[in-house]
């Protein structure tokens, strides 16, 4: 049963005359910098790599704000998200919206461009509304969003979507909305890869109606609440479609198709890494760390 903060939040997205600014999230760019590094740190010493599919549909759209939306498989996530930031977009500004209680209680996060919401409450959806609007407003925003507002296994297929992407997404025409399917997978080596797949851009139109796409469609829409039912269904296909085809190219280890974007460690235990060291070195070869061939 949706809440009552779900049912009235059709009354947000309606118009936006008469609505003062709000105060926007702060992103202190040398913080940011730093931490991304620190994140890319963690992120080499507990994975082997981190794998992308799809890159080239980041470059269709340049020069408009841009909205990552990802499911929400693990802890690590946010932490992808800055290695995908400094390694991809570091030319633009990052926020994110998150829990007001959690924020409060890592409140460095506020230096990272991170905003409360509070999720329960009527007022927590507007404010998230005008925030992200604003946001938006700016070409060289990248919003950083988990739609689905809780951890959900990749396999979830019932975690939808919480009401305020879409939402947001039909208040902005010129933003692009691009799903980013995540799973952290066992493949040849000790640690695990972090496969990242692009999907299909999403972009609402500039004249009166919606126009969206998922692989391989376009649909249009005119706006009325009917349409916000009819985008987040769209938002979530193309999440669903980008994810399923990561999962395919997880599942059959098609390690061609993916570009990496960050090498993590390789190898399986010190001690035994310190002997086939020994060992290649007697015999005048070149000693590999990986145990295997991905």
């Amino acid at each position: 049963m949706k809440s009552t903060v779900t049912n009235q939040i059709e009354h947000l997205s309606g118009g936006q005359a008469g609505e003062h600014p709000q105060a926007l999230p702060v992103n202190s760019r040398w913080f940011t910098r730093f931490f991304a590094r620190y994140s890319e740190w963690l992120v080499r010493r507990n994975f082997h790599a981190v794998r992308l599919l799809g890159a080239g549909n980041l470059d269709r759209f340049n020069g408009q704000p841009l909205v990552l939306y990802a499911n929400h498989p693990s802890w690590w996530d946010p932490l992808v998200a800055l290695v995908i930031w400094r390694r991809l977009l570091a030319d633009r500004i990052p926020y994110a919206p998150i829990d007001a209680a959690m924020l409060e209680r890592y409140a460095f996060f506020k230096r990272l461009g991170f905003f409360g919401v509070d999720r329960n409450s009527l007022p927590g959806a507007r404010q998230f509304l005008r925030i992200g609007s604003q946001l938006l407003g700016r070409p060289e925003t990248l919003l950083l969003i988990t739609p689905q507002g809780r951890f959900a296994d990749v396999r979830d297929e019932s975690a939808g979507f919480e009401p305020g992407l879409a939402h947001l997404a039909a208040r902005n025409p010129n933003a692009v909305f691009l799903p980013v399917a995540m799973e952290i997978a066992y493949w040849e080596e000790k640690r695990p890869e972090v496969l990242l797949h692009f999907g299909e851009p999403l972009r609402t139109a500039d004249d009166g109606s919606q126009t969206v796409g998922t692989e391989g469609e376009r649909v249009r829409t005119r706006r009325s609440p009917r349409s916000k039912t009819n985008l987040n269904l769209r938002l979530e296909q193309a999440l669903r479609a980008a994810a399923s085809r990561l999962a395919r190219a997880s599942i059959h280890r098609e390690e061609d198709a993916f570009g990496n974007l960050l090498e993590g460690r390789a190898g399986t235990q010190p001690v035994y890494d310190a002997w086939r060291r020994f060992k290649a070195a007697l015999r005048g070869r070149t000693f590999a760390a990986a145990h295997g061939t991905k």
